[in-house]
Formats: structure tokens, C-alpha cells, sequence
């Protein structure tokens, strides 16, 4: 006799040999369950999990129900029902993260072009009319802003009602701007008849920086001014990292000097000598010098190498803080 919803004493047989794997990829589906909070899902970057989602998007339960015990039947309706409402969840938080990407994206364009600009985007040309019209639509959407999307806005509003500095706000930008590029700030070049264009637009950005540019008083937005004293904070530290890069080559340097000749610095034969760094050469003796004045940035291993040496008279160390 064949029982009820089953078609055939062949299939009847079939699904009795495989009720055991059965019973053992639904222990795997719970333990899955459990640990992740919902069903195993198809992902192309773990096998296990997609093979388990291929076998329980398949599992049908109405034809295993009368071998299951009420317990598992009853477990598998109930995260089958939960997985549901958590999957609504996932995917309105990932529609709530799509749409609050989409407004940060149209605030950022909009304040970017000032920044490159000195203006906000007009109607005039099509370009610009979709930065403006983009960031126009948003304000529609304010329920969906984050803190940092208001605080983007409210320094937005600020300059628009602070206008006549934006043309002040360049000149910061154009700091920015040159730090990044360069690695350094820019230096107060001397005004004679040979300093290049470059020389000059680098004099008045030092200048203007230094001399003309009140920052107290004028209004600078706060992305603008964070930008700013990064770009400064870059600076420093690509100087330092420099500074330690040259001074240990020159360290290097000598220390070859000293092995291969197996004398001093000091020594007549060695002082004299010429390093090549970065398409320069500089006197050993000026290189010694060099290092001692920046010691501090030595490498230990390097100080130690040097002392080392048995015809060393004065050995380096570094000053105590």
C-alpha cells in the first residue's frame, strides 16, 4: 500500500534511503541558522553555504512529513516564516543604505564642484543643472538624512550666505591642492628675474597663506578646514619620513666607506670623499656632520654598527628627552 502523498512503492523506497542524509542536511540548515541568523543563501564565495541553500530552497516537507518528528516539522515552518520577515528587514535597511549612499553622493558633488570651483553649479550649462537639480531633489528626502549629510548641508547654506568669501576659500583650496602634489607647503621664494612660473604662483600661495588670508576671520566650512589641516599634518610627516630616508642612506653610506677601508670618517682619506644622493654628491666629512646634527632620526642598528668599529674615538648617541 502506498501511502498517503507519496506516487509509488519505487519512490516510497528511494525517499527512505535518503531520509537519513535528509534528517542530516537539516541538523546542518539549523546549526547554519543559529549561528547566522538567517537561512543559507546561494554565494559564490563559499561553497558550503550554496550547496545548503540548494538543498533547502529543494526540501519539500510535505513529502518527508510522516517521517519527521513534529519537533523538526514544526522548527522547519517556523524559520521558513522567520527567515521571510528577516529577509523584508535585510532588504529595507539595504533600500534605506542605497538611498541615504544616493543623497551623500548628490551633497558631495554639488559641495565638491564649489571647492574646484569657487561657485555652486548653475542652471546655465547641463552639466552643472544636473549637479544642482540632483541636490535640489534630495532636500525632499530629509527624512532619510544622516548627521553628516545635515552637517554637510547646514556648511553648504553657510557659505551660500557667506559669499564673499568663496573667492578667499580658493586660495585655501589651492594649498590643499599644492601639499598633496608636492609633499611639502609652499615656501616664500625670493622675487628676482629668474624664478620660474612655478616659482611664482608657489611665492604667492606662501604669501597669501601666510600674510593676506585671515582665517579667523572668514568663514571656512568645516570639510574645507579638516581638509586644510590635513593636507598641513601630511606635510610634516612626509617631512619627517624624508628627513629619515636621506639621513640613514648617508648612514649606510659612510658605514660602507668605514667597512671597506677600515678607517674613519675623520680620516683624511675617507672625508674628503664624495656621496651620491638624488643626483648630488656631498663630502663624506659634510655627511658625517649631517648625521650627527640629526641623530635622532638614525636607525639604532645603524648607531650601533658605527660604534662598533674599533678605530671609532667618539662613539653616536642619541640625546636623552
Amino acid at each position: 500500500m502506498v501511502k498517503e502523498g507519496y506516487v509509488s512503492e519505487q519512490a516510497l523506497a528511494a525517499r527512505k534511503a535518503a531520509l537519513d542524509g535528509v534528517i542530516s542536511n537539516l541538523k546542518l540548515v539549523f546549526d547554519f541558522y543559529e549561528e547566522n541568523g538567517i537561512l543559507p543563501r546561494k554565494n559564490p564565495n563559499d561553497r558550503y553555504e550554496t550547496k545548503l541553500n540548494n538543498f533547502f530552497r529543494r526540501f519539500d516537507l510535505d513529502k518527508y512529513i510522516n517521517d519527521l518528528d513534529s519537533k523538526t516539522v514544526k522548527k522547519i515552518i517556523h524559520i521558513r516564516k522567520e527567515n521571510e520577515i528577516r529577509m523584508k528587514r535585510i532588504k529595507s535597511k539595504k533600500s534605506l543604505k542605497t538611498k541615504q549612499a544616493y543623497i551623500t553622493k548628490c551633497i558631495d558633488e554639488y559641495y565638491d564642484f564649489y571647492v574646484q570651483n569657487g561657485r555652486f553649479p548653475g542652471e546655465n550649462i547641463k552639466s552643472e543643472r544636473i549637479l544642482s537639480n540632483a541636490y535640489n531633489n534630495i532636500m525632499r528626502e530629509s527624512k532619510y538624512f544622516t548627521s553628516d549629510n545635515r552637517s554637510k548641508i547646514n556648511n553648504i547654506n553657510a557659505i551660500k550666505s557667506h559669499n564673499k568669501n568663496i573667492k578667499k576659500l580658493i586660495h585655501v583650496k589651492r594649498y590643499i591642492d599644492f601639499c598633496k602634489k608636492y609633499e611639502r607647503q609652499p615656501v616664500f621664494i625670493e622675487n628676482n628675474e629668474d624664478i620660474t612660473r612655478a616659482e611664482k604662483n608657489e611665492r604667492a600661495l606662501a604669501m597669501y597663506l601666510s600674510y593676506k588670508l585671515d582665517l579667523d576671520n572668514i568663514y571656512i566650512p568645516y570639510a574645507l578646514l579638516e581638509e586644510l589641516y590635513s593636507a598641513i599634518d601630511y606635510t610634516k610627516t612626509k617631512k619627517v619620513e624624508k628627513l629619515t630616508n636621506y639621513v640613514n642612506y648617508l648612514m649606510d653610506e659612510l658605514l660602507c666607506l668605514m667597512k671597506k677601508y677600515n678607517l674613519s670618517c675623520d680620516n683624511n682619506f675617507i672625508r674628503n670623499m664624495l656621496i651620491k644622493v638624488n643626483g648630488k654628491t656631498i663630502k663624506a666629512e659634510n655627511a658625517l656632520t649631517y648625521v650627527k646634527e640629526h641623530i635622532s632620526y638614525v636607525d639604532d642598528k645603524k648607531i650601533k654598527t658605527y660604534n662598533e668599529f674599533k678605530f671609532i674615538r667618539k662613539p653616536l648617541t642619541k640625546l636623552s628627552n
